[in-house]
């Protein structure tokens, strides 16, 4: 995971929630398909943790819904 987690920037509340969304988002990805918009999402976080974010994985405009419903 990324130096922000190592450092002493975050308290240890912040610093476990953090953790906790990092590793349920390794639980997402390695439970669903490929394909799947949770899984995509969640290795565009895993990424993004990790410090290999490209210019395509922030941007997510394509994920949202289109309209108002």
């Amino acid at each position: 995971m990324c130096d922000l987690v190592d450092h002493d920037v975050l308290g240890p509340r912040q610093r476990a929630i953090l953790i906790e969304v990092y590793e349920s988002a390794r639980r997402v990805e390695a439970s669903l398909p490929h394909t799947h918009i949770a899984s995509i999402a969640a290795r565009r976080l895993i990424a993004a943790f990790d410090g290999n974010v490209d210019s395509n994985a922030s941007d997510l405009r394509h994920m949202r819904p289109l309209g108002t419903a």
